[in-house]
């Protein structure tokens, strides 16, 4: 069953609901752009693992990305001197916090493997709290690099990433090619708004990759069965009174939401 919503459905933006939603969209991101891209790019699903905890947060970075120093082959086969074994000593452990793994795609070049565009579909963990500083820090070496960026915010919780000539609205798509810098576009979204189709930019003198943000948010929607689920609170952030009336008339026939 389709969301009754034109656009972005608000109560989705519940926090119970967002990681399976966002897991399931950023799937079909992938599902959607592999077509387009093989077998000149490699199209994955990476993860950044946040922990925030009483001493604040902190981010682990994007948990693909290991790198073994030191003899490889060494290590890979165990031909390692044995040791002495060593005395148990005392240690205090601390709760390790929430953890939240925030997901996002990357566009690799097949032979080199250089990313050449990421796909961020933005999660509580990067707009609010201790995260936000995080993923600025980790957007700004992306805004700095010769990686194209597409960042879907379809959240109205917390405040907007940072752009300028933007209008006020509830949700935003930033299209930002590497040669356009500091330009970029960017679909300024309503709550009764309609989703774009989105460009993703490659390498020069290729044409654009695209994916409906509609179709791609439909498609969760039904996986994730939210029909059954999405309605049982009110949205979060609450709407304005006149746009809850109006939420309240799309889903009217098929379910209420709680007050």
């Amino acid at each position: 069953m389709p969301s009754p919503f034109p656009g972005m459905n608000p109560y989705l933006e519940q926090r119970s609901l967002w990681p399976s939603l966002h897991a399931a969209a950023i799937v079909r991101i992938m599902e959607s752009l592999v077509p387009q891209l093989v077998p000149r790019y490699e199209v994955g699903v990476e993860q950044s693992l946040y922990v925030d905890s009483a001493e604040g947060g902190e981010f682990f970075g994007s948990t693909d990305a290991a790198v073994v120093d030191g003899d490889d082959e060494a290590v890979r086969s165990g031909a390692v001197e044995a040791t002495e074994m060593q005395a148990p000593v005392i240690a205090r452990l601390a709760p390790a916090g929430r953890r939240q793994r925030v997901r996002w795609l990357a566009i690799r070049e097949a032979g080199s493997r250089r990313i050449v565009a990421a796909i961020e579909w933005l999660s509580p963990a990067n707009k609010t709290g201790s995260g936000r500083a995080k993923y600025l820090r980790k957007r700004d070496r992306i805004l700095r690099s010769r990686t194209h960026l597409v960042e879907i915010d379809l959240l109205r919780m917390g405040r907007p990433m940072p752009m300028s000539g933007v209008p006020e609205c509830d949700y935003r798509v930033l299209v930002s090619r590497s040669t356009d810098r500091p330009l970029a576009r960017v679909w300024p979204i309503e709550l009764r708004g309609l989703l774009p189709i989105v460009p993703v930019p490659l390498n020069p003198g290729e044409a654009e990759a695209t994916f409906d943000l509609k179709a791609i948010l439909e498609s969760a929607y039904d996986a994730g069965g939210f029909v059954h689920r999405a309605y049982r609170k009110s949205p979060v952030p609450r709407l304005p009174e006149s746009e809850a009336d109006w939420a309240d008339s799309l889903i009217a026939k098929d379910t209420r939401p709680c007050s």
